[in-house]
């Protein structure tokens, strides 16, 4: 930016003192008080700052900027020493006069503000905005916990006290939110902190120990050594730029593009999608909500976060509570005077479980749930963003108006509908076994109060040491591992089921594995005849 000549002289005079010399090292980070013009403004942007200090004025130069992309952006504008006062202040004030923050959620029974949980150091939250929309207005104890498995619990804690504003029984419209979000004691119903298990401390120091020694080894930090590697992004551009092929090719009428698509699209969606919803995909937050949109052949972010991480992930398995259990239901908890269907339907089930269960009922159940139609149980979801809502729009009509479009009614139909049909089969394979079988456990008086044993109870491993079951899966045939640590990229979970096998058979937990595909099917097809200890 062109600057004023006092200015531009501060900078002439810089650039012939030449960078801060070891001798006098650089004065520390300041914010100007009161700014006297946009120059005082743009101050504010670290990345500005410290050219200023180097000795180059004020001026960044292209080099500046692709650093401060490759940081994910963060260069933004944090606050000031005035402002995180002033916010702090208004905190106690909210606490002490009983009124709730704008934006809040509940974590072992305090009320935390999530606008100064997004506010927290120079990038804001790691997890990005996403999450915290999750989080806003209900009990997020489970969630908070699980997905912060791997960080430092020193500092965890730390950012945790700067954002409390008191116990939720201070706050009686937090209390009965979290009252109707589910049966009495739900969100409570595991162990954390200084009550976690000696086996869930166990699991998570051997886990945080050989992310601290990987990433002393690639000199990165632990959190990074966690997330996709080089080779695995290469992978995820080779599937992309298959599936984009294959659209090409459906949309020219070739009949062998009725299999490639979906096969395409099921695998680069598995090996995308899915880890970046959790934010296991990159240490840069922006990256990992970007990439959720690449789900949309499964569902628009709002709805798989809300369903999949808010509920079946925090909740595996426990009926009143997890989303993905239910559908099962017509089966397991069928009345024996009523009639159940036969399990030749299944397949039929599963062929329409997208295109018709989420992608038709689920999305029109969660918008009218948003509409003021409050969820079972008095929930009522996070409002989608634009961005979300878009993707709906475009993918309905690409992938169904625009083949009747090109094709005619019957044709377009059936070109819209049989890769649909196939994606939905593949999607179930791979998503219906590790917790709908004949070995996992789920609700019953055997429930675990530690959270990790809850997981290893409800979960199985599919052929664990077969590599040709994780690129098919997409990493989602050790669900085991993701389940126990959702945010680490699914690369690495080969690495830590031999971690987790050897804490478990010290502690006398059980992982179930089952040996494939056709093992899977068995178990599954004997859970939903009520024939395990699971169903009955």
């Amino acid at each position: 930016p062109r600057s004023s000549p006092r200015a531009r002289a501060a900078g002439l005079a810089g650039r012939a003192a030449g960078p801060a010399s070891a001798s006098s090292p650089r004065p520390p980070f300041r914010w100007p008080g009161r700014t006297m013009s946009l120059f005082h403004d743009l101050l504010r942007v670290r990345q500005i700052y410290d050219a200023a200090m180097e000795g180059h004025g004020f001026f960044v130069t292209p080099k500046d900027l692709c650093r401060m992309l490759r940081r994910g952006g963060s260069d933004k504008v944090v606050e000031t020493p005035a402002q995180a006062a002033k916010a702090e202040q208004a905190s106690v004030a909210k606490s002490s006069s009983g009124a709730l923050p704008a934006r809040w959620t509940v974590v072992d029974r305090q009320v935390l503000d999530l606008d100064r949980v997004a506010a927290l150091g120079a990038q804001g939250h790691p997890g990005g905005r996403a999450v915290l929309a999750l989080a806003d207005g209900r009990d997020a104890t489970v969630l908070f916990h699980s997905v912060h498995a791997l960080s430092a619990a020193s500092a965890v804690e730390q950012w945790r006290k700067r954002c409390v504003v008191g116990a939720v029984e201070d706050f009686p419209r937090a209390l009965a939110a979290c009252a109707a979000a589910g049966p009495p004691g739900e969100a409570g119903a595991f162990d954390w902190g200084a009550e976690q298990s000696p086996f869930a401390k166990d699991l998570r120091g051997r886990v945080k120990a050989y992310f601290a020694e990987r990433a002393s080894a690639q000199g990165v930090s632990a959190r990074e050594a966690a997330k996709a590697p080089a080779w695995k992004w290469c992978l995820i551009l080779a599937l992309w730029t298959w599936y984009l092929a294959s659209v090409a090719a459906w949309l020219q009428g070739r009949w062998f593009a009725l299999l490639s698509l979906p096969a395409a699209g099921a695998l680069a969606t598995f090996h995308t999608f899915h880890d970046a919803s959790h934010g296991g995909l990159s240490a840069r937050a922006w990256v990992n909500e970007a990439l959720s949109f690449a789900g949309f052949l499964i569902a628009a972010p709002h709805e798989w976060r809300w369903q999949h991480i808010h509920g079946h992930h925090s909740f595996t398995n426990i009926s009143s509570l997890d989303p993905d259990s239910k559908h099962a239901n017509r089966w397991v908890n069928a009345d024996p005077d009523e009639w159940r269907p036969p399990l030749w339907l299944v397949p039929a089930v599963w062929a329409v479980a997208v295109p018709v269960g989420l992608q038709g009922l689920a999305s029109a159940r969660y918008l009218r749930h948003c509409a003021g139609d409050a969820a079972p149980g008095g929930e009522v979801p996070p409002r989608p963003s634009a961005a979300s809502v878009a993707a709906l729009v475009v993918h309905r009509l690409v992938f169904l108006v625009l083949p009747v479009a090109r094709f005619g009614l019957a044709w377009g139909a059936l070109w819209a509908a049989v890769p649909a049909a196939i994606f939905s089969l593949l999607f179930m394979l791979n998503t219906q076994l590790a917790h709908l079988n004949g070995v996992a456990d789920g609700d019953g008086p055997r429930r675990s109060r530690c959270w990790y044993r809850h997981q290893l109870a409800t979960t199985a491993n599919l052929a664990p040491q077969s590599r040709l079951h994780w690129l098919l899966s997409g990493g989602l045939n050790l669900q085991v591992e993701h389940h126990l640590f959702p945010s680490v990229d699914h690369s690495h979970l080969p690495a830590l089921r031999r971690v987790v096998e050897a804490t478990c058979a010290e502690h006398g937990v059980e992982v179930h594995i089952l040996a494939g595909y056709a093992d899977g099917l068995r178990s599954h097809f004997r859970h939903l005849q009520g024939d395990s200890g699971a169903a009955s």
